[in-house]
C-alpha cells in the first residue's frame, strides 16, 4: 500500500463521521497537494470493495465513507442531512422473524428530522409524497 493509500484510509478509519470523498480529499490534500480527486475516489471504491471501509449509498447526498466496520444501520435528516449511527437491538431477528427467510444482514435506513433542525424549527413539516405516485 501507498503512502497515499494509507492516508486516504487513516483519514477515514480515523473519523467518528460519515465522510464524503470531497471531505476526504480535503484532509489527505494537506499532506499530498498534487493528489487528483479521481485518485481519492478510486482508492475509496477499492477500500470498500476490500471491506477497509464501509461505503453508506442510498442517502439524499453522494455516497459517504465510514471506518466502522460493525454491523449497524443509519439515521439521516431530511431536513439538514447529517447522517448517523443507529442501533436497534434485536432488529435482524425481528426482520426474520416477520420475512421468513434466512436474514444475513440489513442496512436499514432510518429518516429522521434531527434535534438540532427541530430545535430551529420546532414548527418543522415534511410534506408527505402522495401516495397515488410512484410505487
Amino acid at each position: 500500500m501507498t503512502r497515499l493509500q494509507k492516508a486516504i484510509l487513516e483519514v477515514v478509519k480515523s473519523s467518528d463521521k460519515h465522510l464524503s470523498a470531497k471531505e476526504i480529499y480535503a484532509k489527505v490534500q494537506s499532506a499530498f497537494p498534487g493528489v487528483a480527486m479521481g485518485t481519492i475516489y478510486r482508492n475509496l471504491n477499492k477500500f470498500a470493495e476490500d471491506k477497509l471501509i464501509r461505503r453508506v449509498s442510498g442517502l439524499a447526498s453522494a455516497d459517504l465513507f465510514e471506518g466502522n466496520l460493525l454491523p449497524h444501520n443509519h439515521s439521516q435528516c431530511l431536513a439538514c442531512g447529517k447522517v448517523a449511527d443507529v442501533h436497534i437491538a434485536g432488529m435482524k431477528e425481528f426482520v426474520q422473524e416477520h420475512i421468513g427467510d434466512e436474514t444475513v444482514s440489513l442496512d436499514l435506513l432510518v429518516n429522521v428530522i434531527c434535534s438540532d433542525c427541530m430545535k430551529k424549527d420546532g414548527n418543522f413539516v415534511f410534506e408527505q409524497p402522495d401516495p397515488k405516485v410512484g410505487c
